[in-house]
């Protein structure tokens, strides 16, 4: 029981009513990441205000599990079960890891509506790599992994082409995406802006209504030539 003693020398006792984890909801080991993570940290904030004992907040959290975490933690060392400290450590190593956050994280991306496939492919890359997953080493792994970018392309056409495709390796996915990047910046050009009249042509309706603008090959010839 707190205690504080004021300048008057009277002695004032705190009493801190005995608060049980009922208020809070089990555990719930197939949570996401991020909702796992909280549930221990309302649990620990639970622990402080009620002014549990390291024993007592052994005793709560064990009520909480599921059976199948009571079974993890029954395969624990003695001394790790009967110590706060260290059976807190493994709580979070075994369901608060970062790495389970990379890994769902990774399944749930999706391709922004201004992310070109491309910029895209790099950045579930970079996750892929954060959650483990060897797509760089083993061909199995890089072929899930191209399936799951493609999943989730938002131009179908494209996704077809790929799914259509012999891809062996990430070289070879990444260089159809930069020829479907080039074929996509050559559309911007598709209704040009009005064009200087520099190049006359005698007859315009011969030539396509796509024009790819590449400067100085107008194949026209110089007026300082005539």
């Amino acid at each position: 029981m707190p205690s504080k003693t004021t300048q008057a020398g009277t002695t004032v006792f705190t009493y801190k009513p005995y608060e049980n984890a009922s208020a809070l909801e089990d555990f719930n080991e197939k949570a996401s990441p991020s909702t796992r993570i909280r549930w221990l940290e309302k649990f620990q904030s639970m622990a402080v205000q009620g002014g549990w004992s390291d024993k007592m907040r052994i005793y709560e959290m064990k009520l909480k599990l599921p059976s199948s975490a009571r079974d993890w933690r029954y395969n624990l060392d003695e001394d790790v079960r009967h110590s706060w400290k260290r059976i807190l450590k493994a709580f979070k190593e075994k369901y608060c890891k970062a790495k389970t956050s990379d890994s769902e994280r990774y399944y749930s991306m999706t391709q922004k509506k201004t992310e070109a496939p491309l910029e895209f492919f790099y950045r579930l890359n970079r996750v892929a790599d954060k959650a483990g997953i060897n797509f760089r080493k083993s061909s199995k792994e890089r072929e899930r992994h191209f399936k799951v970018f493609m999943k989730k392309l938002l131009d179908s056409s494209l996704r077809s082409t790929l799914q259509g495709q012999r891809l062996h390796s990430l070289e070879d996915l990444e260089f159809v995406l930069k020829q479907y990047e080039e074929m996509h910046q050559d559309d911007d050009y598709e209704t040009p802006p009005p064009r200087r009249e520099s190049c006359p042509r005698s007859d315009r309706s011969d030539y396509p209504t796509r024009t790819i603008i590449s400067e100085g090959k107008c194949g026209c010839t110089p007026d300082s030539a005539l």
